[in-house]
């Protein structure tokens, strides 16, 4: 994982004080922060775009088991990509969408035989490991053991391949989704065990509720920024049976939109920006519902000044409520076989000005469980596919998200 003299990782308990205004309208330079320069020494895979359709963002996912070897990946010309100043002093956090691990299924075996140099295109690897933070939603448990518990499907993957994320690049994984607890509870401590024995952070479960509903916070000089995660389904009186209370290990369920709201809270009053990580929406559907929408706003009136959204396995729209950008789902990132749209967030901070500098979307698709960074006529489709999702904020040619 990358090691960084600007910044101290510690995990403390919710926290948060909004420091950032203004519209986010800088450089594509700045928007892509170091993320290029600083994986330039990394191995890379070669670099590939597809201009295969987008699947109906109406249909819910077919997460196939693999049966047949993989088919054989063609290169194509590289495209162009940013080259950030050097001497700019940014931060940038990058985030993914949900991926899957499990051998059993299409990715997982993909990823298995290829590794992350053949599951992602060069500029994605760069993107990843450049980030000054790659944070990702690891949705299955990091187990060999447990009970599958009564559900559809129920995902896991070896621990032994755990060094999958670090080799993506990954510095921090969300576990607030609904499949962490797919193998019940000694299935979740496999899970934080691994990632503890790997290095890897964690954020949105735990071994206590304390521990799954606290924050991750980042010094940067004094410059703070907290992260936090909750899987928000469900709207109940009483807590699912994966949700983390008192003692007893789970997941930070927000089943009572509140105890997402509190949290925030705690994160406010203890850094100078926070960001909230959701799992939330309707499976299949392009827009967001109205319990989104509700906790959106609950949030963002606790203190949330950024909310990064996924479960619904597909991309939603983008929207903003006051200065409070709401990314509503980043959908699938590396999950099943299909041809599918994806992209990341790049979040660039600028921790001498105490601000959010620059927001940015960037395109990508997965095609034949490999992740390509999308580039010339297939990038301005997919821009204008979030435009046209995204009505209420302007997405410049180079992905970046322009509040009002």
């Amino acid at each position: 994982m990358k090691k960084l003299s600007i910044l101290l990782l510690s995990l403390l308990l919710a926290a948060g004080t909004a420091a950032c205004g203004g519209n986010h309208t800088n450089t594509a330079s700045g928007a892509a922060s170091s993320a290029e320069s600083g994986a330039a020494s990394k191995a890379s895979a070669a670099k590939e775009t597809s201009s295969a359709p987008q699947s109906s963002a109406e249909e819910r996912p077919v997460i196939n088991v693999i049966t047949e070897p993989l088919a054989e990946e063609t290169d194509v010309a590289p495209g162009t990509s940013d080259t950030p100043d050097a001497a700019d002093r940014t931060y940038t956090i990058t985030f993914a969408g949900d991926i899957l691990m499990d051998p059993g299924y299409s990715a997982g075996a993909a990823l298995t035989q290829r590794g992350a140099e053949g599951s992602f295109d060069e500029e994605a690897l760069a993107l990843m490991r450049g980030a000054d933070l790659f944070v990702v939603n690891n949705e299955f448990a990091w187990t060999a053991g447990g009970t599958a518990v009564s559900k559809e499907y129920n995902f896991r993957a070896d621990p032994k391949h755990v060094h999958f994320l670090t080799d993506m690049g990954a510095d921090l994984v969300t576990l607030g989704n609904n499949h962490t607890y797919d193998y019940g509870e000694e299935g979740l401590l496999d899970t934080l065990n691994t990632l503890d024995q790997e290095g890897i952070p964690y954020i949105g479960a735990g071994k206590t509720q304390a521990d799954a509903e606290r924050a991750m916070i980042l010094t940067i000089g004094d410059f703070r920024i907290s992260i936090l995660n909750a899987e928000i389904i469900l709207f109940n009186a009483n807590p699912p049976a994966q949700t983390a209370v008192g003692d007893k290990p789970g997941t930070f369920d927000s089943y009572r939109p509140e105890l997402l709201y509190d949290a925030v809270r705690r994160a406010k009053a203890e850094s100078d920006y926070c960001i909230v990580v959701t799992h939330w929406g309707s499976e299949g559907k392009s827009t967001p519902n109205e319990k989104q929408l509700t906790v959106a706003k609950g949030a963002a009136d606790a203190g949330a000044d950024l909310i990064i959204g996924g479960h619904p396995h597909v991309l939603q729209g983008i929207s903003h409520l006051g200065k409070v950008p709401v990314c509503y789902s980043l959908g699938n990132y590396l999950f099943h076989s299909g041809t599918y749209d994806t992209g990341v967030i790049q979040a660039v901070f600028r921790p001498a000005d105490r601000c959010l500098e620059t927001l940015r979307f960037v395109p990508m698709q997965c095609r034949n469980m490999k992740v390509f960074t999308l580039s010339g006529a297939e990038k301005e489709r997919l821009l204008n596919y979030m435009r046209s999702l995204s009505p209420d904020v302007q997405i410049d040619d180079d992905g970046r998200i322009l509040l009002p």
